[in-house]
């Protein structure tokens, strides 16, 4: 009973205080960081999401409801999940396909309990309010460590989101917040100041970052609703060209900028950029390899194992290849979130998560049809959102995620949804997900070690992160490296490499020191099996048929020494 009565004060204490709660988890997802691990950014993310999520979700169904209302929408929900499920059977990289899967019920139950626990205004204004604080928290951030602290940045630690393109994930919702956020506050001078000078901030820097589908998005999303009250009322429906008239600004605060620094800021947003010119160049060719791979994997590839498969359907080495696939590079999504799903869950669960935006799309520009403004600049928020989700890896960071989450589960709830299929939920139900955090956690810890053994080339370090997560594809590899440079153990190097490979089957660099491994151990024909397989995919490869051809020799020399 005194851990019930615990329970139930913390689960009152945190209900009465949600406004106050989803401000600072959006503070910190939109600028937690950690440089102990390998993805610094995302990483320390995703635990604060599970753990946020996980308890939020308990707290609700312990204390506020203790059955599942369940409607059409909830049974897409449910079908995506158990699809998802269902792919780990085939699925090489369990692990990830499983931090997936709970991630996507995670965020699923959050909107599910916030459409439950709040009135269409009453959430409208926490996800408005929580996107102010976290947009003016990141401002904060991003201006201390980039002016004050003058800590060096690069493409993959742009801001404190992380890479270059992720701040435009948030950017889509944040601008139209900001907007609304103003507009409400427009007789209070410091709140209104405040949220104009922070949009103006959030513009500059997103100009500064270039990312394309954020402003293409946006000014599309905006010109709509345009075009909707225009039909009505030409004066009333010029407000919303606000986003038009704020890139403008954007545009000149940032040259403003730049030319005080002497043209630093461009210069170096030039030279990140170079790097990824010729991959975003061959985006078309990545989503005509992606439906490639989607036609041929007809029940997907297992969920979050695109990175896995498709250098298998990427051509590498050839005009058609998709960027990023070659001996020293990874490739971990398609950059376009409806063909990841296809690729990941065949031809049904594509067409479910097709149907599932589909209903939020059409569920937002009913609201701002007949709503409020506030559903006019929510529909623009998901516009932007949906849009750029078909050229970038929006809903996979931590960040976009969590406030897309929140922004869905506003549109739904402002259209007027409600469940009419009750089931009981368990105590159990409820408890499981406890566990959750625990889970994260052990797989954040994997994440550190891993990076510090890599780090120090300690093979200890390795080992403890795969005692964690024994899936942890990176400790493998660098194990491997470890076992052969420092331990001069060919036979442990190898097997470390062959746990990887089941793990990763079409890594290039892998397969390749797979195959030096069986050479170096006198394993001709293994090393030679290994090599045909990535020469398939990879027939240019020319590390590859150089060590192809020193197998052949060798094999020749002992034909002939035997034969003497």
């Amino acid at each position: 009973m005194g851990m019930l009565r615990q329970w139930n004060y913390i689960a009152d204490y945190v209900f009465k205080r949600q406004l106050g709660l989803f401000a600072i988890i959006g503070g910190l997802m939109s600028t937690v960081h950690f440089s102990g691990v390998y993805y610094s950014h995302d990483t320390p993310k995703w635990f604060i999401f599970d753990c946020f999520t996980s308890l939020y979700i308990f707290l609700f169904f312990f204390k506020k409801q203790r059955a599942l209302k369940l409607s059409p929408l909830s049974g897409l929900v449910f079908t995506l999940v158990v699809l998802s499920v269902a792919s780990l059977w085939w699925a090489p990289h369990t692990v990830a396909g499983l931090e997936f899967i709970l991630r996507l019920f995670n965020a699923s139950l959050l909107a599910y309990c916030l459409i439950n626990s709040f009135s269409g205004r009453s959430l409208a204004n926490l996800f408005i309010t929580t996107a102010f604080w976290s947009a003016l928290v990141f401002c904060l951030v991003f201006f201390l460590e980039r002016y004050a602290l003058q800590r060096p940045y690069n493409v993959g630690t742009f801001s404190p989101i992380g890479f270059i393109n992720n701040a435009g994930h948030v950017f889509n919702i944040w601008i139209p917040c900001l907007l609304i956020f103003a507009f409400q506050h427009r007789h209070q001078k410091a709140l209104f100041w405040s949220a104009i000078i922070t949009l103006l901030l959030i513009v500059s820097i997103l100009m500064e970052a270039g990312t394309r589908g954020t402003i293409i998005g946006l000014t599309l999303g905006e010109l709509i609703i345009f075009a909707l009250i225009a039909r009505k009322s030409v004066k009333r429906a010029l407000i919303f060209l606000s986003v038009t008239t704020l890139m403008l600004l954007g545009i000149g605060i940032y040259q403003f900028v730049d030319t005080n620094q002497s043209g630093r800021l461009s210069g170096k947003i030039a030279v990140f950029k170079n790097s990824i010119s010729a991959a975003a160049g061959q985006r078309i060719q990545l989503f005509e390899n992606t439906a490639s791979m989607s036609r041929e994997e007809f029940f997907g590839v297992g969920a979050n194992n695109f990175e896995y498969i498709h250098p298998k359907y990427a051509l590498p080495g050839t005009s058609q290849a998709s960027p990023f696939i070659n001996e020293r590079q990874i490739l971990r999504t398609p950059h376009n979130i409806i063909l990841k799903l296809y690729s990941e869950l065949g031809l049904i669960g594509g067409s479910v998560f097709v149907a599932f935006l589909s209903y939020i799309f059409f569920s937002a520009l009913a609201n701002a049809v007949r709503g409020e403004y506030i559903d006019k600049w929510l529909f623009v928020a998901v516009f932007a959102t949906l849009f750029h989700s078909l050229f970038s890896a929006v809903f996979l960071t931590p960040a976009s995620l969590f406030f897309s989450t929140i922004l869905f589960a506003t549109v739904i709830r402002r259209s007027g949804f409600s469940g009419f299929i009750e089931i009981p939920v368990r105590k159990p139900f409820a408890t499981a997900f406890l566990l959750i955090p625990l889970l994260s956690g052990l797989l954040l810890f994997s994440e550190y070690f891993a990076f510090q053994g890599r780090q120090y080339f300690d093979k200890d370090l390795l080992e403890k992160s795969l005692v964690l997560n024994p899936q942890n594809d990176r400790a493998l590899y660098n194990l491997s490296q470890v076992e052969l440079r420092r331990q001069r153990d060919l036979e442990a190097s190898l097997e470390a490499l062959n746990r990887f490979v089941e793990l990763y089957p079409y890594h290039i660099a892998g397969l390749f020191s797979k195959a030096e491994r069986h050479y170096q151990l006198g394993q001709l024909d293994r090393a030679q099996n290994t090599l045909d397989k990535v020469l398939n995919f990879y027939p240019s490869y020319q590390k590859a048929r150089r060590l192809q051809h020193e197998i052949q020799k060798r094999k020749l020399l002992a034909r002939r020494t035997r034969g003497y």
